[in-house]
């Protein structure tokens, strides 16, 4: 079942009222922090409420909601941005006259460690020193007096106005029908009128100090949190894994996990799904063993990344003790050359791995972490070249495949060594006969049910971002009718993704 959670946004009248009942609403948080956020095995398991109790909860926490606008706000639900004028290159088509701000966190980690940005250092006011420190603690830093400017004054560099339509998705060459002025700047914080929403993401380890504490004050029923994880499964985000109750602190969330996350997000396999459904551009059978070049070895692995979760680096390293394997890439490889599969258009890169993956019988898809619904390129580009993934990674991977029964793969979960694997895969070398086996599902007319459901539903969800989807949210006042909507089918991929309008 997937996670239903809403929180209780409350009207504030009095500064004393304010801090009782914010301190009351984060206080249960205290307990999923300690001292060791940063230190976490790399599986999870997950105590997943049932859809009934779900829906209790809802009832509940709506009542709250109803209960608590009697307390009327004296906060503006207005920001001091005004719109640009008419004659200016971005033309709103709202009908507010200010624009709310959206405080953007993701920015935070780059500028603090001198990767983006201007690094000329302000320092920071004392009033907003607990949210730098406390970003400055989570990266594994002291206190932070002095962080880049941009972090702390709002300059063009670090802040934009973004253009959404309604229900959350980005307006792309399109009249938008809501505007927010989004920036990494603390001064973004200083309107007394309205608190800002805020746009985190998880490479920042989410820590008590940072999220209960210091930006407490600056949150109230109008405002809201969203989160992402960019690129990455939540097994890679250290202070995450085994916490995903944190989750309930952010009013929407961005992620893999379709258990977990309110949106599920995927950034590869669209780039591949013609080359998957569309009979007319699917390799055949024949063109697919028309491709291997007989020198090769059996086996190609392409890496970058030594150093995973999954220990990918370690299962082949053993692997390559039993069978041959052709490494392009530095892991296990000390003496490669880096001067092809280099160019830095990452079309021009995935166009130049998939002639290589064709190449090849046997193909490694060994993802990073292990995790529910994290699914990658490693994947889909041997998929689309024709050659077969030797795959580790999500465990319901055959939720996932454009075959049954995973069929189109070799699920190294089934096999107890790298030794057994390498004889089981002996046979399939040997005699092509065998290997055909592999890609039979190239032969269908239809491709399988529900993997064009899911591809229908990323095509969908992929429109839609988290400063959007809290854009939206933030215009509409939305009090948890967004996150209702996202989360109730328990399976997404099977329907069509939900209009939010």
């Amino acid at each position: 079942m997937r996670r239903y959670v809403f929180r209780i946004g409350t009207s504030l009248t009095t500064c004393s009222l304010f801090i009782i009942i914010i301190n009351s609403f984060f206080t249960p948080y205290d307990t999923f922090f300690s001292s060791t956020d940063s230190i976490f095995p790399t599986t999870h398991s997950f105590q997943l409420e049932t859809l009934e109790k779900k829906r209790q909860l809802t009832s509940s926490l709506r009542t709250s909601i109803s209960s608590s606008t009697s307390l009327k706000s004296s906060i503006s639900l207005t920001s001091t941005l005004k719109l640009p004028a008419k004659n200016s290159s971005s033309t709103p088509v709202i009908s507010e006259t200010y624009i709310p701000d959206i405080f953007d966190l993701t920015l935070w980690r780059h500028a603090i460690i001198g990767a983006h940005g201007n690094q000329t250092l302000c320092r920071v006011p004392k009033q907003y020193r607990p949210i730098a420190n406390a970003v400055c603690h989570a990266l594994g830093r002291t206190d932070c007096f002095r962080i880049p400017c941009t972090l702390v004054h709002i300059s063009d560099e670090f802040t934009q106005n973004i253009e959404c339509l309604r229900g959350g998705k980005l307006a792309v060459r399109v009249k938008p029908d809501w505007i927010c002025r989004k920036s990494a700047a603390l001064e973004i914080l200083s309107n007394p009128n309205r608190k800002p929403s805020i746009q985190a993401e998880a490479y920042t380890p989410l820590t008590s100090e940072l999220y209960s504490q210091a930006l407490a004050p600056y949150r109230d029923k109008d405002s809201k949190w969203g989160l992402t994880l960019e690129g990455e499964s939540i097994g890679y985000y250290p202070s995450m894994v085994l916490k995903t109750r944190l989750l309930s602190l952010f009013d929407i969330t961005v992620g893999y996990d379709r258990r977990i996350f309110d949106v599920i997000s995927d950034l590869y396999l669209l780039d591949y799904a013609d080359l998957l459904i569309n009979r007319s551009k699917r390799l055949t059978v024949q063109q697919v063993l028309s491709h291997k070049v007989p020198d090769h070895a059996p086996i190609l692995w392409m890496n970058s990344n030594c150093d995973t979760p999954s220990n990918r680096t370690g299962y082949m390293l053993e692997l390559m003790r039993y069978i041959r394997v052709d490494v392009r890439g530095k892991c296990g490889n000390p003496n490669w050359d880096n001067s092809s599969l280099t160019n830095t258009d990452p079309k021009v890169l995935a166009r130049d791995k998939l002639i290589v993956a064709g190449e090849y019988l046997f193909t490694v898809a060994i993802e990073n972490t292990l995790e529910h619904d994290y699914v990658t390129e490693k994947l889909w580009q041997p998929l689309a070249a024709g050659s077969v993934p030797l795959y580790l990674g999500a465990p319901n991977i055959d939720e996932w495949l454009p075959c049954k029964n995973t069929s189109c793969i070799v699920d190294l979960r089934k096999f107890k060594s790298p030794a057994d694997l390498a004889n089981y895969l002996q046979p399939f070398i040997d005699h092509r006969y065998r290997y055909m086996h592999f890609h039979q599902w190239r032969r269908k007319l239809k491709s399988k049910t529900s993997f064009v459901k899911m591809i229908d539903y990323f095509k969908e969800s992929n429109q839609y971002t988290v400063e959007c989807l809290l854009c939206d949210m933030i215009h509409r006042k939305d009090q948890g009718a967004t996150r209702a909507k996202l989360l109730a089918n328990d399976n997404p991929f099977n329907s069509p993704f939900p209009s939010l309008i």
